[in-house]
């Protein structure tokens, strides 16, 4: 495992002793960093407009994170000023903003 941290540590460009491995899922490893990331108690906003909108919020509330969910029928995007006007109604300390393409498979 050593040896293994070393070279991801050469890959990234990185001296940072805390570069492990997550063998697991891409569910697994974004739930990894959220729960590293993010305390109890934080102050989250998840703007969610699809499927991992509602994943972020589930993976969080576990965590015990206090949650701000502001929805949008899925397939549509939020415009930046609705976003920000939610950053400024309470002290956010972190924004989780999730998109991706679908497979289309």
């Amino acid at each position: 495992m050593n040896e293994t941290m070393e070279m991801e540590r050469r890959l990234f460009q990185t001296k940072n002793e805390q570069t492990y491995v997550v063998n697991s899922t891409s569910r697994g490893g974004l739930e990894t960093v959220l729960t590293a990331a993010i305390c109890p108690g934080d102050k989250v906003l998840i703007p969610a407009f699809g499927r991992f909108g509602y994943l972020l919020n589930e993976i969080l509330a576990r965590s015990g994170a206090d949650i701000t969910i502001i929805e949008r029928e899925w397939g549509t995007v939020f415009e930046p000023e609705e976003i920000e006007a939610e950053l400024k109604k309470a002290a956010i300390k972190q924004l989780l903003l999730f998109t991706a393409k679908p497979q289309p498979l």
